[in-house]
């Protein structure tokens, strides 16, 4: 069991590593941009980047704050949150009559098809 929790945390790190660089280079900042603003030398931010080392909670809201998202930014999909697919769109609409504990069940699923999809995207960048 040990090794399966060692493994998700990897992956989330790895996960805002990746997250990490995607967001500095949508607003079109260098590695030393980004260490100045969030008062982190450029080289910590590149090692940050490459997951050769994880920056501590201070640092986490550092880095946040001087690319304007939230912490937990770090750690969820890069996709737009409004899909463009009107039948996605029809259903989600429709699952808002629906009692409190079947929508539960369908964020349930939802949250393992889109953890499955984290696992394949990184097992493929590796």
């Amino acid at each position: 069991m040990m090794g399966t929790m060692e493994t998700a945390i990897d992956l989330q790190l790895k996960c805002f590593s990746q997250r990490l660089k995607d967001l500095r280079t949508q607003r079109k900042l260098s590695q030393t941009e980004l260490g100045e603003r969030a008062q982190v030398n450029f080289s910590q931010v590149s090692r940050y980047e490459r997951g050769a080392v994880h920056p501590t909670v201070d640092v986490l809201v550092r880095l946040a704050h001087a690319l304007g998202v939230t912490v937990g930014d770090f750690f969820t999909a890069t996709e737009s949150p409004l899909p463009n697919d009107p039948e996605i769109v029809s259903r989600l609409q429709e699952m808002q009559g629906l009692p409190a504990e079947d929508k539960e069940v369908i964020k349930k699923l939802l949250d393992a098809f889109l953890m499955k999809k984290r696992f394949r995207d990184l097992a493929s960048s590796s």
